[in-house]
């Protein structure tokens, strides 16, 4: 099986991209909290796809959309803040930000900037 817990992982499926996030037993359940566009946040939905043997929850699935920050909890790599985005074909990719660049994103939507446009303005890697 493959290592969720060492880099962020987005698979395909029918309907969006999902964040795949590995769980061990000896830690706590991870947790996803989605920025909206409004300025207030949620928790993330999950759907748990695997469980350890003493049904404890082993790996998650959480749709994301493109053009919307996630922040990771509870992943010793991977936590933290990340900006999704759409690539020129439509298929979405993640960016890890700071909290700084969080609010520049912000500004920037409301400007009517993508995404992606505002990452490769703070000189981030995207594709």
């Amino acid at each position: 099986m493959a290592d969720y817990r060492k880099k962020l992982t987005l698979i395909d499926s029918s309907a969006s991209r999902v964040m795949v996030l590995q769980c061990n037993k000896s830690e706590r359940k991870s947790f996803v909290k989605h920025y909206q566009d409004d300025g207030t946040t949620a928790w993330a939905k999950e759907t748990v796809v695997g469980w350890h043997p003493d049904k404890t929850p082993k790996i998650l699935h959480i749709a994301v959309q493109s053009e919307q920050v996630y922040e990771i909890f509870g992943q010793p790599n991977i936590s933290g803040l990340y900006a999704f985005y759409s690539d020129p074909k439509g298929k979405i990719w993640y960016c890890q930000i700071s909290q700084e660049e969080r609010a520049v994103l912000k500004g920037a939507k409301k400007e009517g900037k993508t995404f992606r446009d505002a990452l490769v303005e703070l000189s981030k890697r995207v594709f």
